[in-house]
């Protein structure tokens, strides 16, 4: 809705947001536009979530699938064959380009990062914003201990020096997001027979 107050003499060429806040053209548009963009990096990041999350270091979605030559190379160097590469078939045009799988894999978040490393094209790099794999969720619906069996087998494998997981006073799982890095571990060796307890979610950067 335009704003119809005066500043001075001039009519106010405002937009009136939902919360009764104003802002000029340029800015309703640029706000559009980023609306737009965080929407369709959520939508390119829920297909992408369906296979796996990507490896470490790896750079905005848009810009990966540009950047990413599909060489092999992260593939290759991983020491742990914690990276795969899903055919076109299984996801279109995604195929071919490196995945994590972490419910069968966990990634060991290797001090010397041998994936970033191999990689040439700059589609993984190694810079902070870009190391975190994703933020692990608990679903206590699927959690042992919550349907009051013993169960730890989460807390053990967290890299040291990390320590995201703790154990909470009714023996759930609690997660630190601000230290959670998304390695995966948790997921991988969670032994519930009705789902996994503790699932990585890939982070959306806009």
């Amino acid at each position: 809705m335009v704003c119809v107050s005066t500043h001075g003499n001039e009519k106010c060429k405002c937009i009136r947001m939902g919360d009764g806040k104003k802002m000029n053209r340029a800015g309703f548009f640029k706000f559009g536009i980023r609306k737009s963009k965080e929407k369709a990096l959520e939508k390119i990041q829920s297909k992408v979530s369906k296979i796996g999350i990507r490896p470490p270091g790896a750079i905005d979605e848009e810009e990966f699938l540009i950047a990413c030559v599909r060489c092999d190379d992260c593939v290759i160097a991983c020491p742990h064959d914690a990276i795969f590469k899903p055919t076109f078939a299984a996801v279109g045009g995604y195929g071919n380009t490196p995945y994590l799988d972490l419910k069968h894999k966990a990634c060991e978040y290797c001090a010397d990062t041998p994936c970033i490393s191999s990689c040439k094209t700059g589609a993984l790099v190694k810079e902070p914003q870009y190391m975190r794999l994703g933020i692990a969720k608990v679903y206590e619906e699927h959690c042992l201990s919550a349907q009051g069996q013993y169960c730890d087998y989460c807390k053990k494998p967290c890299p040291p020096g990390i320590n995201a997981l703790k154990i909470g006073d009714n023996r759930v799982p609690i997660i630190d997001e601000e230290l959670c890095v998304g390695c995966g571990k948790c997921e991988y060796i969670c032994v519930s027979q009705t789902g996994k307890a503790i699932e990585v979610e890939p982070l959306i950067r806009a």
